[in-house]
């Protein structure tokens, strides 16, 4: 039956009827009769693993597949597998019903193509007609998924617009290395039990924007819901008085400078006078009046010097004052926000901080969640959180501070949190609506699988693992949702290889070879 594998002749055999025979094939040769016969004797080939000759097979007997799906299949949960246990685990893959097909059994007719070739089927299988929605026989592209949307131009080899089953096959069966697929590990990791707490989305950047001076407004450049940067000017007050303010003190500056010139002469002819008469004091034309007046006048002028140079000071500061109300009658953005309010229309009188927009950064944001009391004891600044938006999508978040103030009416405290937000469906709003999950009691370890790794051939969640260059079915028992995963209680252990890309068209025991997904990620991911 292997060589009928490799050679294409089950496809469009419905998957539970593959499982069934390449599960058979896996086990040792068993006779047709007593696999599946309501029978508590072992099958004779089977006997091989029963070591106590006991006429079961007990856990630390089990091999292979029999091993792998061993809790499923011991029903009574008795610690061992008699023939009623495994008939009936191999009805289960094989679809649960009818009489056995014979290990050795031709493979089914195609349902397609020339017969005694190894032409494959263009007829879908099972599992792939569940995505024919208008049942024209083939995958169209509006109805493929997962991996078949992914790669949907390169299964369509005749550009048809729609996959058949011989494109499946040919795609899936991955030539002679085997069926392409993408695996993740089955981690460990710890988990805590998490109680939501309804939270808001607050602003550390937000409020009204000021004027600091006065004068009518000329011009307003921003509407509510305008984006703006830092810097952007959003109103203009008149520049006419300002500008006019400013050309006044420059000129008093001028007159200033002018005046501290004069003194400064006048005191420069002073110092050389009484330079003068110091070269005469040892002469007979020195004159100690005459040197008494010089000295005088010229602490005078000195005096006139450093007047003259405090008044050219102030004159310049008010220069420098009016500048500044010319350049802030250009009233600017403070930091990077959304215009949510505007308060003032062209030709309003406006005084110093009057409000003209209101605005609010949102790409600086916390979030603010009211956590009842009982429950501050578990957490810690630095500890992470999951949040949830309402449009959806689930972000993480670092618990930046608790605040010390407690509401005697509603016994909460304000708890802040960082978020950190990756694509999300719509921008975040002011006040928003945030639901954090906050842990509550200790972490424990468990076992998760990817969701996309999961297969329900009978109702039974089902995974596929690579063992070396093969997969065998896995028959597991699942957990809670965690994210994109699910716990998994029974059926896998850590560092298990599950296939979640390709497993679509798997059987037992068929050769794989494990390729990068599209992203250019190592298929076996380990985060």
């Amino acid at each position: 039956m292997t060589g009928f594998q490799s050679k294409g002749c089950f496809r469009g055999t419905p998957r539970a009827a593959l499982i069934a025979l390449a599960f058979a094939v896996a086990l040792p040769a068993v006779s047709v009769t007593p696999v599946f016969a309501q029978t508590a004797e072992l099958p004779e080939r089977v006997r091989a693993m029963d070591a106590n000759g006991n006429g079961k097979i007990e856990r630390d007997e089990a091999q292979g597949p029999l091993a792998a799906n061993f809790d499923s299949a011991d029903t009574n949960k008795d610690g061992a597998i008699d023939g009623d246990e495994m008939a009936a685990l191999f009805a289960r893959f094989r679809g649960g019903g009818g009489g056995a097909a014979p290990a050795t059994a031709a493979a089914p007719a195609a349902t397609s193509g020339t017969a005694g070739t190894d032409a494959p089927s263009t007829e879908l299988s099972e599992r792939a007609k569940g995505l024919d929605q208008n049942g024209n026989g083939v995958i169209d592209k509006e109805e493929a998924r997962g991996a078949l949307a992914a790669n949907f131009d390169r299964i369509d080899a005749d550009n048809s617009g729609g996959i058949d089953g011989a494109e499946l096959s040919k795609f899936f069966g991955g030539g002679s290395g085997g069926t392409a697929v993408q695996v993740d590990l089955v981690r460990e990791g710890g988990i805590s039990q998490t109680v939501p707490v309804i939270g808001r989305l607050v602003a550390l950047q937000s409020g009204p924007v000021a004027s600091r001076v006065s004068g009518p407004v000329s011009e307003i450049r921003v509407s509510v819901g305008d984006r703006v940067k830092r810097g952007d000017v959003m109103v203009v007050v008149s520049h006419d008085r300002l500008q006019s303010e400013s050309d006044r003190l420059l000129a008093l500056v001028e007159q200033r400078q002018a005046m501290v010139a004069i003194v400064a002469a006048e005191f420069e002819k002073t110092a050389q006078e009484m330079r003068r008469l110091e070269n005469l004091r040892r002469g007979v034309a020195f004159s100690q009046k005459r040197f008494d007046d010089v000295t005088q006048e010229l602490a005078v002028r000195k005096g006139q010097r450093d007047e003259r140079q405090a008044q050219l000071a102030q004159a310049t500061e008010q220069l420098n004052r009016a500048n500044i109300d010319l350049r802030d009658a250009d009233i600017r953005a403070p930091y990077d926000g959304v215009v949510t309010e505007r308060h003032v229309d062209v030709g309003v009188w406006l005084s110093n901080s009057t409000p003209v927009v209101t605005l609010f950064n949102d790409r600086e944001v916390e979030v603010e969640a009211d956590v009842p009391s009982d429950r501050i004891v578990g957490l810690a600044v630095g500890d992470e959180v999951r949040l949830s938006l309402d449009d959806g999508t689930i972000h993480g978040a670092v618990l930046r501070a608790i605040v010390p103030v407690e509401n005697p009416l509603t016994r909460t405290r304000a708890v802040r949190f960082t978020p950190k937000f990756g694509t999300t469906l719509k921008a975040p709003a002011l006040n928003q609506s945030v639901t954090v999950a906050i842990a509550i009691g200790g972490s424990r370890r468990v076992l998760t699988v990817l969701k996309d790794a999961i297969l329900r051939p009978d109702g039974q969640p089902t995974v596929f693992v690579v063992e070396g260059n093969t997969v065998q079915p896995r028959i597991v028992v699942l957990g809670e949702s965690a994210g994109n995963r699910f716990i998994v209680l029974k059926g896998l252990k850590a560092g298990d290889r599950a296939v979640y890309r390709g497993n679509e068209q798997l059987q037992a025991g068929q050769r794989v070879r494990i390729v990068e997904n599209g992203d250019g990620d190592t298929a076996a991911r380990t985060n």
